[in-house]
């Protein structure tokens, strides 16, 4: 182990960040100078749960999520997302090779998919509180209660019956470095860089 202490953010990192060096030559518990400097970055990571007609519509018009942002949603948001794609190919909206290339967009986008018990839990929970008559839809307020910051959505009577639970934020922040909703940032995300003195 190495003893720290806390000194000014790098220029490059953003206004605000924490870093921690650990100073090589001076020894711990167990612990000898192996001549490496370590350094503690820590950044806004903000956390947003997508439902499935958002993330069809993040794949069709191109759209890029931040690095500072992180998809949740949950399990159910790949195969919600597949029978909306079958239905625009029934209607005739889009061809079937369009729809295709859509699925393989949204399979190559990083999501965090939540379906452990604690989510499923509190999705039952919410659904008769709020007097809806399906756990879908309870199941992305729930993802953003336990694990993320806001809900996107572009649906409408999803949004609305978000209001008084959980916070929401526009689509466009997605592709923004930015937060853009009332609540807090909770999560940080933290990384450690080494670098070996030569």
């Amino acid at each position: 182990t190495y003893a720290a202490s806390l000194i000014p953010a790098p220029e490059c990192a953003e206004p605000g960040l924490l870093v921690k060096r650990h100073h090589p030559g001076v020894r711990g518990t167990g612990g000898v100078d192996d001549g490496r400097v370590a350094r503690l970055y820590r950044w806004k990571v903000t956390r947003y749960v997508i439902d499935s007609p958002s993330l069809l519509h993040v794949v069709a018009e191109d759209i890029k999520v931040a690095p500072a942002h992180q998809l949740v949603a949950p399990t159910l948001i790949r195969s919600q997302a597949l029978a909306l794609l079958l239905s625009a190919v029934q209607r005739g909206d889009i061809t079937d090779e369009v729809a295709l290339q859509r699925h393989e967009g949204y399979a190559e986008i990083k999501i965090r998919l939540l379906g452990d018990r604690v989510s499923r839990r509190t999705a039952w929970k919410l659904a008769p509180e709020h007097g809806w008559d399906s756990t879908f839809d309870a199941e992305y307020r729930a993802a953003c209660k336990l694990q993320a910051d806001a809900l996107v959505t572009i649906d409408r009577a999803l949004g609305e019956k978000a209001v008084g639970i959980v916070p929401t934020a526009p689509l466009e922040v997605l592709s923004s470095g930015s937060s853009q909703h009332t609540s807090p940032t909770r999560n940080r995300r933290y990384v450690t860089l080494v670098r070996r003195r030569r």
